[in-house]
């Protein structure tokens, strides 16, 4: 399961069997989100938003999004959770704020491992830490 994939626009067969792709949280374009969802100062939305300091409901409602693909379209136990923090392909997109952690504590209550993609925009991209997840106050299990 993941946040991060190619999108089925570039390949005209179907594919990644067994790959459960969930809701991109994106502040920018996705369904919620606004200006109060980011933790870099430097990605300004003009959407606004009904956040409050230091809680994001756009991320509420993704992780609400990620419980119904998990409740009713997987199996009890997950192999894994592949997450990309900024995803580099849709536009160098951080998730919401409080996204990553929920979602990572979803993924370890079914056995899941926690792995964070950070090819493209982390690995020392990302102003005051090296990697990306670091953002977001998580440790993946593989990186």
């Amino acid at each position: 399961m993941g946040t991060t994939a190619m999108n089925p626009w570039i390949y005209e067969v179907p594919g990644r069997f067994g790959f459960h792709q969930t809701m991109n949280p994106d502040v920018y374009q996705g369904l919620w989100g606004g200006s109060k969802c980011r933790v870099s100062l430097s990605q300004v939305v003009d959407r606004t938003c009904d956040c409050q300091d230091g809680k994001c409901s756009a991320s509420d409602k993704y992780i609400e999004q990620m419980e119904d693909l998990l409740r009713y379209s997987l199996p009890k136990k997950i192999a894994g959770f592949v997450a990309e923090y900024a995803q580099g392909v849709g536009g160098v997109i951080q998730m919401p704020r409080g996204f990553l952690p929920q979602a990572y504590e979803l993924v370890r209550q079914r056995g899941g491992v926690c792995i964070a993609d950070e090819v493209q925009t982390g690995f020392g991209r990302t102003g005051d830490h090296f990697w990306g997840f670091q953002s977001a106050g998580v440790m993946p299990d593989i990186g």
